[in-house]
């Protein structure tokens, strides 16, 4: 199906929707069947005009690496590259760009201490995402939902790679990028536009933070009064509401990490 669909991005859509489905139900049973796929998924991260299914194919590695976990990490050198050089490409869709930078995420979340390779490059490209976030001016409906969906992508993308890299004891990879992150997060709080999404995966990734680096290293840090009003803006959200959940346990951590 995949090889005679190639030149139809619709019929393409729907069977990597299938393979999709086929991941979640395989999880690492799917690695039997990945060689052969995988060319079928790097050409269709490549078709910057079909940016749907490149947008889909960008959701597939986020199955591969949840799915497969570590055996995912002899592919994470072509999933990186191909991202990568995915960011830098005018021709394809904003659109397309915040989820490969939440896919970052998910690749670390899956290799774990493995992602230290890439490290570099992908705070690089993080942080200059945080400077188009903050330097973009929301002028219009569309662009509140794009910096929205932008942020989303860069807080998961440091989500996972906070929870990658504590899970195989290397979390202080991540502590010279500490107070950046959080003065981006800081930046993104007063803005009144945030949305629910936002809230909720920054209280996150401000309890992943807090939990890594649990004996003072980021005290001064997470004291900020900022922090302590947006705990109070989670834990306003609907009884038994994630994002409620999210912020009782971010406060267990941030008090932790921050007597």
């Amino acid at each position: 199906l995949l090889t005679t669909s190639s030149k139809q991005a619709a019929v393409a859509e729907d069977a990597f929707l299938l393979v999709g489905a086929l991941i979640t139900a395989l999880e690492g049973e799917f690695s039997r069947y990945l060689e052969s796929f995988a060319p079928f998924l790097y050409n269709a991260l490549q078709n910057y005009e079909e940016y749907q299914l490149c947008s889909i194919s960008v959701g597939l590695i986020g199955d591969i690496c949840r799915g497969m976990g570590q055996d995912a990490a002899p592919y994470c050198d072509q999933f990186m590259a191909i991202l990568l050089q995915n960011l830098e490409a005018d021709a394809l869709s904003r659109d397309v760009k915040p989820g490969i930078l939440s896919c970052f995420g998910d690749i670390a979340l899956a290799i774990g201490g493995r992602f230290e390779a890439y490290l570099e490059i992908t705070f690089r490209v993080l942080m200059s995402a945080c400077a188009l976030s903050v330097n973009t001016q929301a002028v219009d409906d569309d662009t509140i939902d794009y910096l929205n969906q932008l942020r989303a992508g860069i807080f998961e993308a440091f989500v996972g790679i906070v929870q990658g890299l504590k899970s195989d004891n290397k979390a202080q990879l991540v502590l010279s990028q500490a107070q950046g992150i959080l003065g981006f997060m800081n930046a993104v709080f007063i803005d009144e536009a945030r949305s629910e999404d936002v809230t909720k995966t920054m209280i996150g990734l401000l309890g992943d933070l807090a939990d890594a680096f649990p004996n003072g290293e980021i005290r001064d840090y997470l004291r900020a009064d900022w922090i302590q009003v947006l705990i109070k803006q989670g834990r306003t959200g609907p009884r038994g509401s994630s994002i409620r959940e999210h912020t009782r346990w971010a406060r267990e951590m941030i008090k932790r990490a921050s007597s």
